[in-house]
């Protein structure tokens, strides 16, 4: 029996406060299949990982817990196993012939379940993978590449027993019989507190936190009301630990799996999310264990709250019947509150405060102070695990999530509304800026009436798109796509129950196309509805802004009657870039750079020109380039600067002086070339020097001087000025400020 050398992660912190570790999901969904090795497992090759030390585990958890320190309901800890499957398996041929068989055995002794993290996870079509005990009675799987998280990895829920045996097969006609193959393992979940007996009930868990705390069942009558509820909340499991979530709709309805939960609950890549883990009674009856997915893409957390927001890889199977919670963006105090959660990694349950709560600020050791909204419960509790589950409000909206609590009785809930506030996830929420402060839940299967064509107007539009159409029928509330030909329009707004409008994809002139409206029940199609025609030529009415920098760089945006099919966008003759058009009526482009000030053409150009004679007015304001080294006093290098444009016959602008020993008296230097020479412990840049002006700072240790351009000045021309102040804290008793180059700009 092989062995091999293992380091255990740093332990995950246990606590009192009501908590469980989360984490992003993908489709944990097994497929169809079955293993084809043998039976006789004697001969498959074993790994070995020393257990960890319990007793220390076990006591770090009760002293966290002691302790208040908020952090994950652990259950297991990470022992690193890094081995490559394909590398260290027993390969061979199956009975029937017909398939390649690797197979590899893994064992962590007096584990009460593992779990099996892949870093790597690449599997070839027709390539299954299976986890099964040595009689194989216990099977998961199979697992394929659809299992794969997005940056590669893969985990699988906790497989029961302290040793499990991992068997790959392919079929032999694909690549040869190769070993195309390639799962490289992180490591093993040890449990040391046995999940499973965790997760069947709670029992034990009131006399953790003493008397009055009745956890209820999610299917008792407290939880009759909320069937619908009950599909988004979820169970979380990552890396040891156990937390509570829920599935969040956004303003699109477009069924976007994304995940809502705590953010000390850490939930990461290859988080495994457990849905509909209910008994199917109160408090009896079936219990699903079957319904996983993992991995996710963390998107968003943040601390204040308590937040953290993930989109979990692959879309929710239908079989799982997932629920889309609704939201709002609230500051008032909700008047009722219901969570659903899952205490100790447990069946679901349900806890309801019908006063409501109240926005406070409260401390968590380990975590700071969280901005909650704070609940006190008459039926039913949280513990650890329940951290992450949402609460509703009496509108049945989200408001928030759990962080912890003094005793199972008392819910502090992360808001939601500061969450949105301290974070970007209106970016997913509101991908369309819609702006709205409160949205319904999302019901894919909701009874409700499919989407029917049975006008659009207008039917035709140019081949470059940009028309807005509107289709009006019924059942178009649930309208989530609009396609044109099978292309799909952009900017789909409801309009009503009865009309939708989208813009028009580019086509092909002189072509009449489908126009079909997808919804969740399925796609109704009007065919030769909509007719591309030619573009028209473009018609232009103004630029915003109309004059900039003759170094380009500038975003304008130009509109006019029609925009359509433009392609290019001319200054006078020179190209900009970066072009949209971003309605039939609006174009944004970057405006390039040309030689010289003065007003150009601004030209459109796409079937057929349009042009706005002297539309864009170039200026060239003068730069002001600071030369290096100046030469410290009493308080450092005095700076030299200004602001302004330098134009002639233009407005003043300003020489600008810093850092001068107060009072200080001087000279400026002024020159028309730039030099470079020795001059009391400094270098003087006016050479060659043309005149020399008195001054003085103020007693600020500053100076202002207002200068203008005769009109007659030819742009271009260069000015160098530099100023030096007697100085008692300088060598040679003379401080200097940087040289300041002048070049000259023009109307």
């Amino acid at each position: 029996m092989r062995s091999i050398s293992h380091s255990v992660q740093a332990a995950l912190l246990a606590g009192l406060a009501l908590v469980a570790l989360a984490a992003p999901g993908s489709a944990q969904v097994r497929h169809d299949g079955t293993p084809k090795g043998s039976p006789r497992t004697q001969d498959v090759p074993t790994f070995v990982v020393p257990a960890p030390d319990v007793n220390a585990l076990q006591q770090e958890d009760a002293d966290n817990k002691a302790q208040g320190v908020v952090g994950p309901l652990r259950y297991g800890t990470m022992i690193e196993l890094p081995i490559t499957f394909e590398d260290v398996a027993e390969w061979g041929v199956s009975d029937d012939g017909e398939h390649l068989v690797g197979r590899v055995r893994l064992v962590a002794p007096d584990a009460f379940s593992l779990g099996v993290q892949f870093a790597e996870y690449d599997l070839p079509p027709g390539g299954r993978l299976f986890l099964y005990d040595d009689g194989q009675e216990q099977v998961f799987g199979a697992y394929t590449q659809k299992n794969r998280i997005h940056n590669g990895e893969f985990v699988v829920e906790p497989f029961p027993g302290d040793s499990v045996i991992l068997e790959y097969n392919q079929p032999l006609d694909h690549d040869g019989g190769a070993r195309s193959v390639h799962l490289q393992l992180y490591g093993l979940i040890y449990d040391y507190a046995d999940i499973f007996a965790i997760e069947a009930g709670l029992p034990a868990i009131g006399s953790q936190f003493g008397d009055g705390c009745n956890f209820v069942e999610a299917n008792c009558p407290d939880g009759d009301p909320y069937d619908d509820e009950k599909r988004a909340a979820v169970r979380t499991l990552y890396f040891g630990g156990l937390c509570s979530g829920v599935i969040i709709n956004n303003t699109e309805n477009d069924e976007t799996p994304y995940l809502y939960t705590a953010n000390h609950c850490g939930t990461g890549s290859s988080v495994v999310v457990r849905f509909n883990y209910q008994f199917s009674g109160c408090g009896t009856g079936s219990l699903p264990s079957n319904q996983n997915m993992s991995g996710a893409v963390l998107l968003a957390s943040d601390v204040d709250t308590d937040g953290r927001f993930l989109r979990l890889n692959g879309s929710i199977p239908d079989s799982f019947n997932p629920y889309y919670a609704g939201w709002t963006r609230s500051s008032s105090n909700p008047t009722f509150g219901m969570s659903l959660h899952h205490p100790s990694g447990s069946p679901k349950k349900i806890s309801i405060d019908v006063n409501g709560g109240f926005a406070t600020t409260s401390n968590f050791i380990g975590l700071g102070p969280i901005k909650v909204w704070d609940l006190q419960f008459q039926n039913g509790g949280t513990a650890g695990g329940s951290s992450g589950s949402p609460m509703w409000d009496q509108n049945r909206r989200l408001r928030g999530v759990l962080t912890g609590g003094s005793s199972c009785l008392d819910g502090k809930y992360g808001r939601f509304h500061t969450f949105w506030n301290e974070s970007n996830i209106a970016t997913w929420l509101d991908p369309n800026s819609t702006g709205v402060t409160s949205i319904d839940a999302f019901d894919p299967f909701a009874d409700e009436n499919p989407a029917d064509i049975s006008i659009i107007t207008p039917t035709s539009g140019p081949e470059g798109g940009l028309t807005v159409v509107t289709i009006i029928g019924t059942g178009m509330d649930g309208v989530n796509e609009v396609t044109f030909g099978g292309v799909p329009g952009t900017n789909l707004v409801e309009v009503s129950d009865t009309a939708v409008r989208a813009t028009s994809p580019a086509g092909t002139s002189g072509t009449t196309v489908a126009v079909a409206v997808t919804d969740g029940f399925g796609t109704d199609t009007l065919p030769n509805a909509f007719t591309y025609t030619t573009n028209p030529t473009p018609a232009l009415t103004m630029i915003e802004p109309d004059e900039g920098l003759i170094g380009g760089g500038e975003v304008v945006t130009i509109t006019g009657t029609t925009v359509v099919g433009v392609t290019d966008v001319q200054f006078g003759g020179v190209s900009g870039t970066n072009l949209f058009v971003l309605d039939a009526q609006t174009i944004q482009v970057t405006t390039p750079q040309v030689g010289g000030a003065g007003a150009v053409d601004v030209t459109a150009i796409g079937n057929g020109s349009d042009t706005l004679v002297n539309g864009y007015t170039y200026v060239n304001p003068g730069q002001f380039i600071e030369i290096e080294p100046g030469h410290p006093g009493q308080l450092g290098i005095p700076v030299l600067y200004g602001t302004g444009e330098i134009i002639p016959g233009g407005p003043n602008f300003q020489i600008q002086t810093a850092a001068v020993f107060p009072n200080s008296i001087g000279s400026m230097f002024i020159s028309l070339d730039e030099g470079a020479v020795p001059f009391k412990g400094g270098t003087l840049y006016t050479i060659p020097l043309v005149i020399q002006v008195p001054i003085q700072a103020s007693i600020l240790g500053t100076i202002v001087l207002p200068a203008s351009l005769d009109i007659t000045v030819p742009p271009g021309l260069q000015i160098v000025l530099q100023q030096g102040f007697v100085d008692a804290g300088a060598s040679n008793g003379v401080s200097l400020t940087n040289g300041l180059k002048i070049i000259v700009g023009e109307n």
